[in-house]
């Protein structure tokens, strides 16, 4: 029994043309309205990690932080939710994590010692982590993240969601890409009809991604 179904980029667009009958069965996108479709698709998928879709992409990363070193950053994280620093090959101790402004108001950033917490930096290149204190020695720090939407570059690429999301993205991508043909080439109807479907395919998505429990509060941990 196979259960290795996956759409490309190239299935993703024609399915969703199709879905809003700007192409027929059997009709292909043209070359133009395949890398639009691509754009489109890439730039959905990246706005879906706002609204928290993640838990299919968590994995666990790996920092070295040589001594005396305070920051690194973390190419392809997302968002950190937990960290720890090595202590030998078996063991492990948690770091506590702290906000930005926490970290801030510390009067001796540059203190050296064990590692207790971490702060994070988001900008447009990525995240970047803070130790405190900074490292006397040689460090490897574990982390649990969220990486980054793989892009699709190629139409032959994969789309990087699970099986069960891939009716979700082709469906959502058919409204995203509604507006460029206009009314001449896209029903008004039809599309509506298939937004209505589009949303509830995305809050089912939704319920599926959410996370077991939430934990409000601040860790201080640690905190001088």
């Amino acid at each position: 029994m196979a259960t290795n179904f996956t759409m490309t980029a190239r299935d993703m667009v024609t399915q969703a043309m199709r879905e809003i009958n700007v192409i027929a069965a059997g009709e292909n996108p043209s070359s133009e309205e395949m890398q639009d479709g691509i754009v489109r698709l890439n730039s959905m998928l990246k706005s879906w990690a706002s609204k928290g879709l993640n838990l299919w992409r968590d994995t666990e990363g790996s920092a070295i932080f040589p001594a005396g070193t305070r920051s690194q950053a973390l190419p392809g994280a997302l968002s950190i939710s937990s960290a720890s620093v090595v202590i030998d090959p078996t063991n492990e101790r948690p770091l506590a994590q702290w906000e930005t402004d926490q970290y801030e108001v510390l009067p001796n950033k540059a203190a050296g010692g064990e590692p207790v917490a971490y702060s994070l930096v988001q900008s447009t290149a990525g995240i970047t982590m803070r130790l405190w204190p900074v490292p006397a020695r040689d460090t490897t720090v574990m982390f649990n993240y969220a990486r980054i939407t793989a892009d699709v570059v190629n139409a032959s690429d994969p789309v990087d969601v699970p099986q069960m999301f891939q009716e979700t993205v082709w469906k959502n991508l058919a409204v995203k890409l509604a507006p460029t043909f206009g009314k001449v080439r896209a029903d008004p109807q039809t599309v509506a009809a298939v937004a209505a479907d589009a949303g509830q395919l995305m809050n089912d998505m939704l319920d599926y991604d959410r996370p077991s429990s939430y934990m409000l509060g601040t860790d201080l941990d640690g905190y001088p």
